[in-house]
């Protein structure tokens, strides 16, 4: 991108979605939040997206402009998650849970599809007529 202020802004917003997905974890669990736990699940999963997020281009334009191509940082973050799972156990000292696995994964396309739906929405309607 030409401008840096759109990429700054779509990456804020994904790095927050997947914050709003952790935070969503903990409070479905009525577990207690503590920093060392939220930490352990919100800091992996966003290395995970900061690896595979440039392998499935999702801040080309072409990919940020189009609702048709939400589904690639959809299948980024799905593809992450166990990345990120792993990297959790590892913080903690616990082994790896295959249906936390899921979960998550399900929760964070969810939320990033929703995001990128809005993100491209917002940004058609500010693009000039003309570019439509």
């Amino acid at each position: 991108m030409h401008n840096r202020t759109p990429f700054f802004l779509l990456a804020l917003g994904d790095a927050v979605t997947l914050l709003l997905v952790s935070l969503a974890g903990f409070a479905s669990h009525s577990q207690a939040l503590t920093a060392n736990r939220f930490f352990a699940v919100y800091l992996p999963l966003l290395a995970a997206w900061g690896l595979y997020s440039p392998w499935f281009q999702v801040y080309h334009p072409a990919v940020t402009s189009s609702p048709k191509k939400v589904w690639q940082p959809v299948l980024a973050v799905l593809l992450a998650v166990p990345l990120a799972v792993i990297l959790r156990g590892f913080w903690l000292g616990q082994a790896v849970v295959p249906l936390f696995t899921l979960v998550l994964g399900l929760f964070s396309a969810l939320g990033i599809g929703i995001w990128r739906l809005i993100w491209v929405f917002i940004r058609q309607a500010k693009a000039p007529a003309w570019t439509k």
